[in-house]
């Protein structure tokens, strides 16, 4: 039998730049650990009993392994020649000792047959001579964070833990064309046959005959004396154009004598102009606007005097006087072409119509020719038109944080908040713009102020 080994310690290293009380006193307990290890381990290795070839037994008796280990002895701090302190590790042997034996758990001896066991003196805990690291400023800056982290949680909870908050949502209409009314009314009434005639007397050798379709700006009748004045009105054109050349050529040759015959003669030659052409619209009769001949009355070769009845035509136009209401004026000026609808305004198509003229508070309104309506039906005029727009309660539109207008969308058990454009306001309804909305979205009507994105409501019939 051999006695165990002695324990060893972990490796450790040691860099201090110089000793103080705290390295001493780390000394001081490892030497009394040392020494009661060696102690406890002398005590083993008598405690153990031999037994020799012939049986007999050798080793400590009973009273022996009862023994306990003796107290540690006080160590003394004075220096010795050897360089130690009261036979501890000064600092220097620290330093150059490349392993610091640490304590192991002590062994346990194998006590004889019968034999109490002792109990097991103390160790001391072994000191950690790894010096303690300085503070770090970062570890400010991680309770800051962890803070924030605490404050940001703690929102999210309370808003996440909101009561849910009551709401009146409505569903939504799918968007079409909002189309407002006018409260000016138009009457239909269709012209009687006008009379046509010339405005000089003559003979006539040109005329349409009955039934005739005519349209604005057609040649219905004309005189014996309309081509002899076509002629007299191409010489005089002529003239005029060449007078002015000359004048032009005068001026640029600095000849202000010649320049002032040409001018004279410039003035003569167009006041003939107007004279013939008058003459000539005289000579004939042309329709004013779109209609039907209904009746010749002076055929071809007739003799006719200055106003005498020729044709009678009839305007195909329809024409509508309106009475304007004040707060309408603006919609009626002369040429404005507007959208009318006969009767009541029940959805059915419209068709335009252009103001004529105005006299006082009526308009005269002239209607497209493909009109379908009655004489003396009642014209609905349109006053606007709103493209592919939704209506929404106007205390549904609230504003955002921004200054924007939004609606809150009841989607589950949350509301969203939506962005909105107003087309138009109205005192109790408002148009926006349909896009983005569908036929089965649900908007809260009167919103609590506090509502906001995502937060949790409970809703409540109307």
């Amino acid at each position: 039998w051999q006695p165990p080994p002695a324990p060893i310690g972990l490796a450790r290293t040691v860099a201090l730049d110089a000793p103080d009380a705290a390295d001493l006193d780390a000394a001081r307990a490892a030497a009394e650990i040392e020494q009661t290890i060696e102690h406890r381990t002398r005590t083993t290795s008598e405690a153990m009993p031999v037994t020799l070839p012939g049986g007999a037994p050798i080793g400590p008796t009973t009273e022996r392994m009862e023994a306990t280990a003796p107290p540690a002895t006080p160590v003394a701090v004075a220096p010795s020649p050897s360089g130690r302190v009261g036979g501890v590790p000064t600092y220097s042997d620290l330093v150059n000792t490349e392993k610091v034996r640490e304590p192991q758990p002590p062994i346990t001896p194998t006590p004889a047959r019968g034999a109490p066991l002792a109990p097991p003196a103390p160790l001391i805990a072994p000191q950690d001579l790894t010096p303690e690291a300085p503070a770090r400023s970062g570890g400010l800056l991680g309770l800051a964070a962890l803070a924030l982290i605490a404050v940001a949680g703690g929102a999210a909870y309370l808003f996440l833990t909101k009561p849910a908050v009551s709401v009146r949502p409505q569903t939504v209409a799918p968007a079409r064309d909002v189309v407002h009314y006018a409260e000016s009314k138009a009457v239909v009434k269709r012209q009687p046959p006008v009379v046509l005639s010339f405005r000089d007397g003559g003979k006539v050798v040109d005329v349409v005959p009955a039934g005739t379709v005519v349209t604005a700006g057609k040649t219905l009748a004309t005189l014996e004396s309309y081509q002899t004045l076509q002629k007299e009105l191409a010489d005089v054109r002529d003239r005029e154009t060449f007078y002015e050349n000359a004048f032009k050529a005068a001026n640029a040759r600095n000849r202000r004598g010649d320049a002032k015959v040409a001018a004279t003669k410039v003035a003569e030659k167009r006041a003939l102009r107007v004279t013939l052409e008058d003459k000539v619209s005289r000579a004939r009769i042309v329709a004013a606007g779109a209609g039907t001949v209904t009746e010749v009355v002076a055929a071809a070769g007739a003799m006719v005097a200055a106003g005498a009845p020729v044709l009678r035509v009839t305007d195909k136009r329809l024409l509508a006087d309106a009475k304007v209401a004040p707060a309408e004026a603006s919609l009626f000026k002369p040429g404005a072409e507007l959208e009318a609808v006969a009767g009541a305004p029940d959805g059915k198509p419209g068709f335009p119509v252009r103001v004529a003229s105005v006299e006082g508070d009526t308009a005269h309104l002239s209607l497209d020719e493909a009109a379908s309506v009655d004489d003396g039906a009642t014209l609905t005029l349109v006053r606007s038109v709103r493209k592919h727009v939704v209506t929404l309660p106007a205390t549904a539109v609230v504003k955002s944080q921004g200054g924007a207008d939004q609606v809150f969308l009841v989607t589950g058990e949350v509301v969203t908040a939506r962005p909105v454009t107003v087309v138009e306001r109205g005192p109790t309804e408002v148009l926006v713009a349909g896009d983005g909305f569908a036929g089965n979205d649900r908007v809260v009507v009167a919103p609590p102020p506090t509502l906001q994105e995502g937060q949790k409501v409970v809703t409540t019939q109307p």
